[in-house]
């Protein structure tokens, strides 16, 4: 399904040339495009209230199609000490033309100078959406379109036990009711679920900065296991580590590993594809218990708040960990374009990705 991870897809684009700024008179085509910037400076400061920025939303990915909607962010601090990172409160209505609804709540909070860490999320979604069966080599013609009622509530508090070690305590409740399922097989979630559960996690962040960050690390690995009409464990180990290449530029390095271990709903088996993880590959069209994949990205800021992305990736699913190595192996890559909302670093981007399919998405923030 639909990460969110909560992806946010926006379309407020401003779109400049980059040419040597350091010449000492700026030409009549810098003059413009400077002037573009301005207006857009003024667009975004025009949205903002206080701490909050109210986004109209057009947004586009081959997972939802074209879709409208709103988005309001606050961003502050809870500690007054300079380093301290940034809440935020993230408020989304979507939706899209594959008659796709989201509703979400994002709080994310920081204080105690950065010791404790509170993030959740809170959702509901009408998603019409489509499995294509488990494995590394699934077909298209193997489709079954469903649509899902999914309402989920999660949270996990962190706690600093040494400096940039987080440890961390998890709560998690799903329901998904399943309409429109077009075919006579039954596999597990195919007609619905209610789960809960909660899991443990370990981080190592010593991140500069949360949304766009130029050097540092961010490790972590969760555990999860969760009862109700299905009884499963889920482990991730995230590894990502950033390093600058020049003044205005850097390298962005991820390897994602995801298990699960029992009866699992197959809308909750690992995945690959969607707009932060393998662009280009669409989101679910390969599942199993097993998946392995790992993306490289080089950034750079082009003039004044715009940049330039270039990323590329590798991923894999099986059944266990030692098939992985038979499995069929997909690549992903493409381009995209960052227009920075504000001095935290907060971006707009749009990403071409070429993979298992070509793809367009507008999105909100990087992809990792």
């Amino acid at each position: 399904m639909w990460k969110s991870k909560d992806t946010i897809f926006l379309l407020l684009f401003s779109v400049g040339i980059w040419t040597g700024s350091h010449a000492q008179q700026k030409s009549p085509a810098i003059k413009l495009v400077d002037r573009g910037f301005d207006l857009a400076d003024r667009v975004i400061d025009g949205l903002t209230v206080g701490s909050w920025t109210i986004l109209p939303v057009v947004y586009y990915s081959p997972e939802t199609s074209l879709g409208f909607g709103a988005r309001a962010v606050s961003l502050f601090q809870l500690d007054s000490a300079a380093y301290s990172r940034p809440s935020s409160v993230p408020l989304t209505v979507l939706y899209t033309l594959n008659n796709q609804l989201t509703l979400t709540a994002q709080p994310d909070f920081w204080w105690d100078q950065n010791r404790w860490h509170l993030k959740s999320r809170f959702s509901y979604e009408y998603f019409p959406f489509s499995f294509y069966g488990t494995g590394s080599e699934t077909r298209e013609r193997d489709e079954v379109p469903y649509t899902g009622r999914i309402i989920q509530g999660w949270g996990e508090l962190e706690r600093a036990i040494l400096p940039a070690v987080y440890l961390g305590a998890k709560l998690d409740v799903r329901q998904e009711s399943v309409d429109d399922w077009l075919t006579s097989q039954v596999i597990s979630g195919s007609e619905g679920y209610l789960i809960y559960g909660g899991g443990l996690s370990v981080r190592y962040d010593n991140r500069e900065v949360l949304f766009s960050p130029r050097r540092g690390f961010f490790n972590q690995f969760s555990w999860s296991y969760y009862s109700g009409d299905f009884a499963f464990s889920r482990y991730l180990l995230d590894l990502r580590y950033y390093f600058p290449t020049g003044q205005n530029s850097n390298m962005a390095m991820q390897i994602k590993y995801e298990q699960t271990q029992g009866q699992v709903p197959f809308q909750l088996l690992p995945a690959l594809g969607g707009a932060d993880y393998l662009r280009g590959i669409f989101e679910g069209r390969f599942r199993d218990p097993v998946a392995l994949g790992t993306q490289v990205a080089y950034r750079r800021n082009l003039y004044r708040a715009l940049g330039l992305e270039i990323f590329g990736g590798l991923g894999s699913v099986s059944e266990n960990f030692s098939n992985l190595s038979q499995a069929t192996w997909h690549a992903s890559g493409g381009f995209g374009f960052r227009y920075r909302l504000n001095e935290s670093g907060l971006n707009l981007r749009l990403d071409l990705a070429f993979g298992t399919q070509p793809a367009m998405y507008l999105a909100f923030d990087e992809a990792f």
